[in-house]
């Protein structure tokens, strides 16, 4: 095990832990905060990431940045469905 996937599932898991009243303030008020172009583009950058983390065999990082990548994905598809609702 090496230092850096420690460090990356920390940050990872300090990221995803700042999504999750973001997540549940959305679905509260069923209202759009967040730009899907941003949501989108992040999602999209996050799974990536995710997959070299796998490919570098940083487990840690790989299982967390999973969990953040689909955090995302989450407000990614609230903006498109409240965003609709006016």
């Amino acid at each position: 095990m090496i230092w850096q996937d420690f460090v990356l599932c920390a940050a990872s898991i300090g990221m995803t832990y700042a999504l999750v009243p973001q997540i549940i303030q959305n679905y509260k008020f069923k209202k759009k905060s967040i730009n899907i172009k941003t949501a989108a583009i992040t999602t999209f950058c996050l799974y990536i990431a995710t997959i070299i983390y796998f490919t570098l065999d940083l487990y840690f990082a790989f299982s967390v940045g999973f969990l953040t990548s689909t955090f995302w994905l989450v407000l990614l598809i609230q903006s498109i469905v409240y965003g609709r609702k006016k």
